[in-house]
């Protein structure tokens, strides 16, 4: 079997991305969205990259991309997130509703500049962690991976709001395993992480030690049934601080810990 030297082995972080109301656009102006999704698949394939992540395959306008550590795969997320409000959209795409700039009206600025939401295209994104099956796909000339981690991660995605970042309680598990090897703990994200967590490479250790200036939070967005899962799966979103102000336009959650902080808060 053929094999590729820079594909992730499980186990493994899995991430799919969805640009909401993708077919509306489209629809309203297929010109203007076509331009735009050139923007955001550089803007997908160069942080991919950066995060030495490896893109499986794109499905219509999202993408699978695989991840050796979680650590990575966060990294990856927080930065799409914080990105795609930067990017040179077409004007034409900034005045259709679903694209549309969104500003934080109650944000406390020194300056005169408003806190930016939403603008441009928005994605919503799932990340699980676990072992699934690696295959050599002869069509894309990729590694794929197929099997129940990959199904859960897929499904994950279709449950959150443009602007989440939703994750798997195996996922968090995975950070608090990473957070503990490399003494990473005291945070509140894993303030119950036990020892003897997952060996960490130095590349994991260095981006933990980058996402201590990370602030974000994490809220439970509930248990979900999913068809062809038997158990309830139960999912948290992530979402940047500086992007809190988006929890005012998602349905209410609750917090996971009544703390909020960063990944290591107090370090």
């Amino acid at each position: 079997m053929r094999q590729s030297t820079d594909a992730p082995q499980p186990p493994l972080a899995i991430v799919f991305t969805d640009i909401v109301k993708s077919t509306a656009i489209w629809e309203k102006n297929s010109s203007a969205m076509a331009e735009s999704m050139t923007v955001h698949d550089d803007l997908i394939r160069n942080l991919t990259a950066t995060h030495s992540g490896y893109e499986v395959k794109q499905n219509g306008d999202g993408f699978m991309i695989a991840f050796q550590s979680a650590v990575s795969a966060l990294n990856f997320c927080l930065d799409v997130q914080l990105q795609l409000q930067e990017q040179k959209w077409p004007q034409e795409l900034l005045e259709i509703g679903p694209a549309q700039p969104v500003v934080d009206e109650h944000a406390e600025n020194d300056d005169e500049q408003e806190d930016v939401l939403w603008r441009g295209l928005r994605l919503r994104m799932s990340a699980h962690f676990g072992e699934p099956v690696c295959v050599w796909n002869e069509v894309i000339q990729r590694m794929d991976y197929l099997g129940p981690a990959v199904n859960r991660a897929a499904r994950f995605v279709s449950v959150c709001e443009g602007g989440q970042i939703v994750v798997s309680e195996e996922f968090l598990q995975e950070l608090s395993n990473s957070a503990t090897s490399t003494g990473a703990r005291n945070g509140p994200l894993f303030e119950n992480a036990q020892a003897g967590g997952a060996v960490v490479h130095e590349d994991d250790q260095r981006q933990l030690e980058d996402l201590v200036g990370t602030r974000f939070e994490v809220r439970m967005l509930g248990d979900r049934h999913f068809k062809g899962v038997t158990e309830k799966q139960r999912l948290y979103f992530i979402i940047p601080k500086s992007l809190q102000g988006r929890l005012k336009h998602f349905p209410r959650h609750k917090y996971v810990q009544a703390s909020k902080g960063n990944l290591t808060e107090g370090i």
